[in-house]
């Protein structure tokens, strides 16, 4: 489907028909739930890749406490052991199959929510958005939650994909070999890093990872290295930024 843009070109402000978006989101990944697996078994080196980067940017999981938001069916929190895990998503039928699936592992709930409207209670360790970004309909109102809703020194783990694979991806999703994206948008990394810094978070690392998205001779050698190379390391599929709360009073 092609990309929605629920912004205005001039201003950069919130279209009115931002919650048309919110709906058309909500009943795009509800109608793909019952396919989620078998999309997910045909990216499933990709997924791989997703799970390492995230035990690399959060070191000792099984001793955190984490949220994800977007969790779709929450194979990527469960993946992660964490002490306890929280899923949420907008998504009510992608939260009923991850009740189901996980409904043997009590560390790990699940709801619906949105970012945008984030209501957390209690502390936690890390925050992941993973594929979730291009998803919302104010990025910056969800930044600004996160900025309200989290304690200082609580990281925050934002991955989305690279704009550079567009075409990729369209191919991969007419060829019915990925997911449907449904209605999204792209941010550049300047901009969801100026979001993160206008609301109290410090940029601890970002980059690219998945140079090579699929099992082949060489991928797990070249995935390992690519991201040290200059140039190379802009071109990767996984875009992400880590970055941490900071306290009110602090500075930069």
């Amino acid at each position: 489907m092609k990309p929605v843009d629920p912004r205005s070109p001039e201003t950069g402000s919130r279209n009115p028909d931002s919650g048309g978006l919110r709906d058309a989101v909500r009943n795009h990944f509800d109608g793909i739930a019952s396919r989620y697996e078998k999309y997910k078994d045909h990216s499933r080196y990709y997924y791989r890749q997703l799970q390492k980067l995230l035990l690399e940017l959060v070191p000792d999981a099984r001793t955190k406490r984490i949220v994800e938001i977007g969790c779709g069916p929450g194979g990527l929190l469960a993946g992660l052991h964490p002490l306890q895990g929280l899923g949420i998503d907008i998504s009510p039928r992608m939260i009923a199959l991850a009740r189901d699936r996980w409904s043997e592992r009590p560390e790990l709930q699940f709801r619906e929510g949105e970012a945008e409207t984030l209501e957390l209670t209690g502390l936690w360790d890390a925050v992941i958005c993973v594929d979730v970004l291009e998803h919302l309909y104010d990025v910056e109102a969800a930044m600004k939650r996160l900025g309200i809703q989290l304690p200082p020194g609580t990281c925050l783990i934002v991955i989305w994909a690279n704009r550079f694979w567009t075409p990729v991806l369209h191919l991969l999703e007419v060829l019915r070999l990925k997911m449907p994206e449904g209605p999204h948008k792209w941010e550049s990394p300047g901009i969801v890093q100026r979001f993160l810094v206008k609301n109290q978070f410090r940029i601890l690392s970002k980059g690219s990872r998945c140079l090579i998205p699929v099992q082949l001779p060489g991928s797990d050698w070249t995935n390992r290295l690519f991201h040290k190379v200059p140039v190379l390391n802009k071109l990767g599929l996984i875009r992400f930024v880590l970055a941490v709360k900071r306290d009110g009073s602090a500075s930069g």
